[in-house]
């Protein structure tokens, strides 16, 4: 029998003595000591077998399927799968200490030449994929890099992080290098903060409609798979 049976009936069997205890007299101090100490150890053997064997096992057992739960790896399967209906080609970003950094770039079959290449780094408020981090990443973030930026020409931040979340991703039309456009959606984690940002990359034209709808259908899937779930929005007035 394993411990995951042996708990509950453990419990089966604490319930039974004190229901003994509730029936036996008060003045019948002999029955009461023996019930009392057999409770006693029980109990005591009981808490030892969920402290050293229960608890560690399901705290290893969490932490396995935590490690399984790779945000990178489901990330790069979206963008995969993402690249293969759209054609653009694509990349995933995370946020580093010097802000949005590319861990990794696939092509599609409507290749881009250019020099984005994992271990660069993209502006916070001129990029897709740095408006994204910046609509969806705590400002206390955000909030070091947007003082180095250029705010007469990205405009203001507050604004920009705000139509990021309404629109549920960001475009860029050649404000980073020119020629390039780009769509940029993030994968939430269950905080419901930016973990990776998936971005479509296009040379020459910008990222048309359906591909966007598709970047963001991919991007909620992959965050349902990290544990972010979209609150509910009441109706009630």
């Amino acid at each position: 029998m394993d411990i995951t049976q042996l708990i509950p009936d453990d419990h089966y069997e604490q319930r039974r003595l004190f229901a003994i205890l509730e029936q036996v007299g008060s003045t019948d101090s002999v029955t009461l000591g023996e019930v009392w100490s057999r409770l006693a150890a029980f109990l005591e053997l009981h808490a030892a077998a969920e402290e050293e064997i229960f608890y560690p096992a399901l705290l290893r057992a969490g932490l396995a399927a935590l490690a399984r739960l790779d945000p990178i790896r489901i990330a790069s399967e979206a963008l995969a799968s993402l690249i293969d209906e759209t054609g653009h080609s694509g990349l995933l970003a995370i946020w580093a200490e010097a802000g949005p950094t590319i861990i990794r770039w696939m092509q599609g079959r409507m290749a881009v030449h250019t020099t984005l290449a994992p271990g660069a780094t993209l502006p916070l408020l001129s990029s897709a994929t740095g408006r994204v981090f910046l609509g969806y990443l705590p400002e206390r973030q955000t909030l070091t890099l947007t003082k180095q930026e250029d705010l007469a020409v990205a405009g203001n931040p507050k604004l920009l992080a705000s139509a990021t979340r309404a629109a549920g991703c960001a475009t860029a039309s050649g404000d980073h290098i020119p020629g390039l456009y780009a769509a940029a959606a993030p994968i939430l984690n269950f905080a419901g903060e930016a973990e990776v940002v998936m971005t479509l990359v296009s040379a020459g034209h910008a990222i048309e409609g359906t591909a966007i709808e598709r970047l963001r259908s991919h991007a909620a899937e992959a965050s349902a798979h990290l544990g972010w779930v979209e609150p509910v929005v009441s109706t009630d007035k």
